[in-house]
């Protein structure tokens, strides 16, 4: 596939690339000769009671589509909210939280914030590490407000039957934990069920049900990749220049698509041939905006390395050219989409590369295929949760991440979407 065809695939997902920064480094060129990923200013805000909230635009459920007929906000707050300030924001502009009345409400309502930006660690009710979401419209009524005691959602507008609660996560000192949420008993794993926490406790978003169109009011599109300036380092004074950009993914990017994203901009995913190169793209990639955590792992962004398979003539060839496990392994190779060749130097975390999948729900809530070979290269951090380290993993094609780094200049390789690793050429 032509970089003209990759750039008007992914122009949809490009258009809404937003500034997020620039990154130092000892060598920074003003005019690399590739085209980077732009970097722009950010989207709008809405303040409100001196926080800040930012509305994405309001989405309708229509009625022929077995919906509610009404329409439905997600609004992040960076900074976080508390459930009664979430609250009074929606009715200020002619809504309430959301109410979930079935299954498939859930699963709408759900979508709009399955979104790494609108989920942060927390310590739930039960006293364990989670993964905590949105808010929703419940509230507990305790039997000292005169109701009758019990759930109820905020707009009255039917039962509190249906629910979706997470194991363990309801009944918990109720008087307390009192207002519903978006909850994940995984840190880093996003997912559709439900806990109860303190209402004065702050989540990073919520959402709003609007009756009919006329009462939403705008918003703005959420950036989906936030690219950071282009930075050019060099190994030695006077060496080869290599220009870098650190692209971080809230919504989470397989390794193909940020593969075909670099290559719409005349690079690829980044190859990584010393210690001190190594150093330099982790310090690009080590903040918040790239990692999550999985099970106690730290999770970093996607690199360019990736498995391709080869023959056993090949394999007996490199074998004899110095190559060893784990650049070769079982009829395949570990090389880089810049077209290098197999791996010279590696960084790999302790008991990696393991080629083993025995995940079943990888952040963002992406499963994993058991039976599918690991076979692209990220930072990791096994057993290290909030760690921050350059040393790799591999891991499932299918496993998405939040940022990659782009290298430009040098042999880019594009892989067209569907092709197999071993498309990538052999050098």
């Amino acid at each position: 596939m032509n970089t003209l065809r990759l750039h008007s695939l992914f122009a949809s997902l490009l258009a809404a690339l937003v500034f997020a920064g620039c990154q130092t480094a000892a060598h920074v060129s003003s005019a690399p000769p590739i085209n980077p990923l732009p970097v722009t200013v950010d989207s709008p805000r809405s303040g409100t009671s001196g926080f800040e909230l930012i509305p994405s635009p309001a989405v309708g459920w229509p009625s022929s589509d077995g919906g509610t007929g009404h329409y439905y906000q997600a609004v992040l707050a960076p900074a976080g909210v508390t459930w009664d300030e979430a609250q009074s924001w929606a009715v200020a502009h002619g809504g309430q939280l959301a109410t979930i009345g079935s299954a498939k409400a859930n699963d709408f309502v759900y979508k709009l914030v399955r979104d790494r930006r609108y989920w942060s660690p927390i310590v739930s009710a039960d006293g364990s590490n989670a993964f905590g979401g949105p808010w929703l419209g419940a509230t507990f009524l305790a039997p000292a407000t005169g109701a009758a005691p019990g759930w109820v959602w905020a707009d009255r507008s039917e039962p509190f039957s249906f629910t979706n609660w997470a194991p363990n996560q309801t009944g918990n000192n109720l008087r307390l934990n009192n207002r519903l949420h978006y909850y994940s008993e995984h840190p880093g794993v996003f997912t559709k069920t439900w806990s109860q926490r303190p209402g004065e406790q702050r989540q990073r978003g919520f959402v709003v049900e609007y009756s009919s169109p006329s009462l939403a009011p705008a918003g703005t599109q959420l950036e989906v990749l936030l690219a950071d300036p282009v930075v050019a380092w060099t190994e030695t004074p006077g060496g080869r220049v290599r220009y870098f950009q650190a692209v971080s993914a809230p919504r989470a990017i397989f390794w193909r698509e940020a593969q075909a994203v670099a290559a719409a901009h005349g690079g690829h995913l980044v190859s990584i041939t010393s210690a001190a190169q190594n150093d330099f793209i982790f310090n690009l990639t080590k903040d918040d905006r790239f990692w999550c955590v999985y099970r106690s792992n730290s999770c970093g962004p996607l690199l360019g390395g990736y498995k391709a398979p080869i023959s056993k003539v090949e394999t007996i060839w490199l074998w004899l050219r110095g190559y060893r496990t784990p650049t070769v392994q079982g009829g395949t190779v570990w090389k880089w989409a810049g077209g290098e060749g197999p791996f010279t130097y590696t960084n790999w975390a302790p008991g990696q590369p393991d080629s083993s999948n025995n995940n079943t729900n990888r952040a963002p809530g992406q499963p994993y295929n058991s039976k599918e070979n690991e076979t692209r290269l990220q930072y990791y951090v096994g057993g290290g949760e909030g760690t921050r380290l350059p040393t790799w993993n591999d891991q499932p094609e299918s496993a998405n991440e939040f940022g990659f780094v782009i290298e430009y200049g040098g042999e880019a390789v594009a892989v067209p979407p569907g092709s197999e690793p071993g498309a990538f050429p052999l050098n």
